[in-house]
């Protein structure tokens, strides 16, 4: 009886003790441009949709929300000159700053109205174009995806899978490889581990959901910019890294377990973005005695650099490596022909210079590398080799 009121007492002290425990707050900052010149906009009003919190932007187009409870939070932006806009469900964690780069569209003031009589002849009207843009919160917000954004794109209109194993998208009876994806300026053929020669998808994404700011995606009629692919672009925006204070967090799925690190770089002039993401399955699946267990591991980073407040610097990796191995098991049944080693690895970099040249011009110029390689080898117990193949694809 002595020991079970021990034990009670000390529950009731550690109640206590956690519930006076003060919760960390987190934050919400961010810059604000004209979304056609880049320039960044000073005074736009901020402020949280249903509470007095808000704020202003700053001369440099920046704001900080801090102080804020854990929780997620409608945040609307609104200037005199530009469409006003939304962003909903933004996620603020104890202890950690969320960041956004907001992008305003100019619109025209509303004056009287005016009567405008119509001509005799009749104008055709442009082709609608079939565009979708989407954010970082709907991407962890959608119950299908997985935080997976192709598999998220598989549910808009004129989409649909290739199987359901792969996160392949096909969209208006297309073919897999003609779809375009772009990574912050850089164009990559196949973003997915297990990918396959000629196609744009595989069973898991090797982009981290967590660096996603923005996602476009064109379903047809997309601009002459974006070159010579005939169904559909998905143009991916990455965010930047907390330029206040270092930050790590450790996150974990079926896909796999991954680490997130961002914070500043040289006094705040730009930031950094870091993860690393590992299968473990081949822990799991291993001790069962099955075959065909796959290792997976991936990183990315994005550097962010300011030459001075007009030129940036963007520096952008990823790197994927992926191998499957088929050992027989029943030798008598495949007669020893059904060993196969598979292996694959995809990177991609790039460096890209943006510069702000006046109040209506800007340039942005991205150099960039990217290699996927395909190998495998079909053999017998003996070593004897049926099949092999080994290819190399650079741009």
């Amino acid at each position: 009886m002595k020991r079970e009121r021990v034990i009670l007492t000390a529950l009731c002290l550690f109640g206590v003790l956690l519930g006076g425990e003060e919760i960390r707050r987190g934050g919400l900052s961010g810059v604000v441009v004209d979304n056609s010149t880049q320039q960044p906009l000073p005074g736009v009003n901020v402020f949280i949709v249903g509470t007095e919190l808000g704020t202003a932007t700053d001369i440099n187009g920046t704001f900080y929300l801090m102080d804020l409870q854990p929780g997620s939070y409608h945040v609307r932006f609104q200037m005199m000159g530009y469409e006003p806009q939304t962003k909903l469900n933004l996620p603020v964690s104890p202890g950690r700053t969320f960041h956004l780069n907001i992008g305003l569209i100019q619109t025209v003031l509303d004056l009287q109205s005016v009567v405008v009589t119509p001509d005799f002849f009749k104008k055709a009207k442009d082709a609608v174009v079939s565009d979708r843009s989407v954010d970082f919160t709907e991407i962890i917000n959608d119950p299908g995806s997985s935080m997976d954004v192709q598999r998220m794109m598989q549910a808009l209109p004129s989409v649909v899978s290739g199987s359901d194993q792969y996160n392949e998208i096909v969209v208006r009876g297309g073919a897999p490889g003609e779809n375009l994806f772009i990574l912050d300026h850089i164009e990559i053929p196949n973003p997915n581990h297990f990918g396959e020669i000629g196609t744009g998808g595989g069973p898991i994404g090797m982009i981290n959901p967590l660096f996603i700011s923005e996602v476009d995606f064109y379903a047809g009629s997309f601009p002459a910019r974006y070159g010579d692919k005939a169904s559909s672009v998905m143009d991916i925006s990455l965010r930047e890294g907390n330029r206040r204070k270092r930050e790590t967090s450790l996150d974990m799925g079926m896909s796999g377990i991954g680490l997130l690190s961002e914070g500043p770089l040289s006094g705040a002039r730009g930031s950094y973005l870091f993860s690393f993401h590992k299968s473990y399955l081949d822990l799991i699946i291993a001790n069962t005695g099955l075959t065909a267990v796959p290792y997976y591991f991936n990183f990315q980073t994005k550097m962010t650099y300011d030459l001075n407040p007009k030129h940036k610097l963007l520096w952008n990796t990823v790197y994927g490596n992926d191998k499957i191995d088929v050992v027989n098991q029943d030798k008598k049944a495949s007669r020893g022909a059904e060993n196969v080693n598979v292996k694959g690895s995809e990177w991609a970099t790039g460096l890209s210079w943006k510069a702000l040249w006046d109040e209506h011009t800007y340039s942005l110029l991205t150099a960039f590398a990217v290699q996927n390689w395909w190998w495998y080898r079909v053999f017998h117990d003996n070593g004897t080799v049926y099949s092999k193949s080994d290819i190399t694809e650079i741009d």
